[in-house]
């Protein structure tokens, strides 16, 4: 790899990724209530990404985990392209629109690292690799899912309730509970009861959908 080609394939693999993150946890919030699984996914990627970057030698236990993190990698950053490219057409000329496009090269960078570590002609031990990929697929899916399910009972109970009990102020009690909770868009002043009744439910509709989908509408 040449030195233009692994500046770029650097870029597109680590530096891009990182600020766009950093600009999404303060301003944009493209993943909304998927942020703390979303964060845990990447920052392990990224790290096995600079790792590998910094050197190629790896065990074989090494070379399966890092194959499948990259392969598991390329296709969350092609998925997030896919779904980002409304926002990234949109935004053509604007900085921010443009940063839309970066998944796209993360989608490149990572698959082209899957690609390096399967020529890698050296004798080969299966079962420890396959080991290594079991592993790593483990650390990278498993703690977001259980946390994930966390959340959600966090939201259930809170929508249960607003539906159950009419009770505004403990379903705020509730959802400060969640890291994507913002404070400025929440009214946590109990007392203003008519405030919350119109916003506790369009803030919950709007960073957890799929939370509603699971126990049916809710009414204002």
């Amino acid at each position: 790899m040449t030195g233009f080609r692994r500046k770029l394939w650097l870029g597109f693999g680590l530096w891009l990724p990182i600020v766009c993150f950093a600009i999404d946890s303060r301003m944009v919030h493209v993943y909304g209530g998927w942020y703390s699984c979303v964060y845990w996914f990447v920052a392990i990627e990224l790290g096995l990404f600079a790792r590998y970057a910094w050197s190629a030698r790896a065990s074989e236990f090494e070379r399966g985990a890092l194959l499948a993190a990259f392969s598991l990698g390329a296709l969350f950053a092609l998925v997030t392209a896919v779904l980002l490219a409304p926002m990234a057409l949109a935004g053509t000329f604007v900085l921010i629109g443009l940063l839309g496009l970066v998944p796209w090269g993360t989608f490149i960078a990572f698959s082209v690292a899957a690609v390096q570590l399967l020529r890698d002609h050296k004798p080969r031990n299966w079962l420890l690799q396959t080991a290594g990929a079991v592993t790593a697929a483990s650390v990278l899916l498993i703690p977001p899912t259980l946390w994930r399910r966390h959340e959600l009972g966090i939201a259930h109970a809170a929508l249960n309730e607003l539906q159950t009990h009419n009770h505004h102020g403990r379903a705020c009690e509730l959802l400060v509970l969640l890291p994507r909770c913002d404070r400025r868009e929440l009214p946590l002043d109990y007392a203003r009861k008519e405030e919350l009744r119109r916003n506790l439910p369009k803030w919950i509709r709007q960073h957890w959908r799929d939370a509603l989908r699971s126990v049916g509408s809710m009414t204002d």
